[in-house]
């Protein structure tokens, strides 16, 4: 899927499938936007030793990003380090925000000019099925 984060929002539809686990959860799917679709894959772990949590996102061609971060509250949120830089930059920030329910708010920020403010970029609702 190709689109630049300056073109404003546009919907996309997403058809995933999530497998938890004792310490994370995979996802897997497909998005589709306009004629355009794009596999989509998260897996996430979380290490109580640390409280961490860590995986991979894939969902743009550039190929696997990295995530970590913590819980803060009622949401995770996660460093995104892409493989190649994205908005002029290899880093993004993602919060998942568990609203009960079976819902999860998704959200990605980033700064679409190197040294710019930040925008969100995505935001997701899911809901469970």
């Amino acid at each position: 899927m190709i689109w630049n984060a300056e073109d404003g929002p546009g919907k996309v539809t997403c058809v995933l499938n999530g497998r938890p686990s004792a310490s994370g959860i995979s996802i897997s799917g497909q998005c589709q936007m306009g004629g355009f679709g794009q596999q989509v894959r998260a897996e996430l772990r979380y290490d109580p030793a640390s409280g961490r949590y860590s995986g991979t996102y894939v969902g743009a061609s550039i190929g696997a990003a990295e995530l970590s971060g913590k819980r803060r509250g009622d949401s995770v949120v996660l460093t995104i380090t892409w493989p190649q830089p994205v908005n002029g930059d290899t880093h993004a920030t993602m919060t998942i925000r568990n609203s009960g329910k079976g819902r999860l708010a998704i959200t990605v920020t980033d700064e679409l000019k190197p040294g710019g403010a930040r925008s969100k970029v995505t935001q997701l609702a899911l809901n469970q099925s």
